[in-house]
């Protein structure tokens, strides 16, 4: 019941992210991806079918026009903890000092849990990636993405949402959906696409926390005929 609660609660500030600066994704994430289905260069990112707490982040520069392709990014846990996270695939020493660090509750991130990581790949056919767990099913998880392969220069920097572009390398889910991103200027120098994603299991715990909204509306308009 209090899980129940707490999953309402949440769902509620979900909804309100509406008004956050940063563009929110909040389709389909699940799949059941392979090295098979990477088909050009890019990030791609799903949960998996059988468990929403459990996320895999691929990147690969196939069919970029240079080699090694360089690859950094965080991503920050607002609404749940990081309970682990894994590398894939990184080469020790690689030529861009592949690195995994996770940070749990840490004050450069806003007292927040948080990942980052920096990596290189070839771009003919390397996969590098990040699988990493939840401790829980309902987060709102915010990325920060960049690779060379992206080719962003200054001119793409936008940091209002309603100027949002389509992150063409950012791919979600089975259906590998783009979603809407800023294009951002980092501290460390780099430009990044920048978007949340609302991750929630799919589909019937949706069509109950739905029905637990509308009977929170219901009962708030309940006490205000009361009063």
């Amino acid at each position: 019941m209090n899980k129940l609660i707490s999953s309402l609660a949440l769902s509620t500030a979900l909804l309100a992210g509406s008004a956050f600066a940063t563009p929110q994704y909040t389709g389909e994430t699940d799949a059941e991806l392979t090295k098979s289905d990477f088909g050009t260069y890019g990030y791609y990112l799903w949960s998996d079918e059988n468990d929403s707490r459990s996320w895999h982040l691929r990147w690969t520069g196939i069919g970029a026009d240079h080699d090694p392709v360089a690859w950094y990014g965080s991503v920050m846990f607002f609404n749940s903890d990081l309970d682990s996270a894994v590398e894939y695939k990184f080469e020790s020493g690689g030529t861009y000092g592949d690195t995994l660090h996770q940070s749990y509750d840490a004050v450069a991130f806003g007292g927040i849990d948080a990942l980052s990581f920096q990596a290189a790949t070839n771009n003919d056919g390397g996969v590098d990636g990040v699988d990493f767990y939840l401790s829980d099913e309902f987060d709102l998880l915010s990325f920060s993405l960049g690779s060379s392969a992206f080719g962003l220069d200054f001119s793409d920097i936008n940091y209002l949402d309603e100027n949002a572009v389509a992150a063409e390398g950012i791919y979600i889910g089975e259906e590998m959906n783009n979603p809407d991103a800023l294009v951002t200027y980092n501290p460390d120098g780099t430009l990044r696409y920048q978007f949340e994603v609302v991750a929630v299991p799919e589909p019937a715990s949706i069509a109950l926390l739905g029905l637990g909204l509308l009977g929170l509306g219901m009962a708030r308009r309940k006490v205000r005929k009361t009063a």
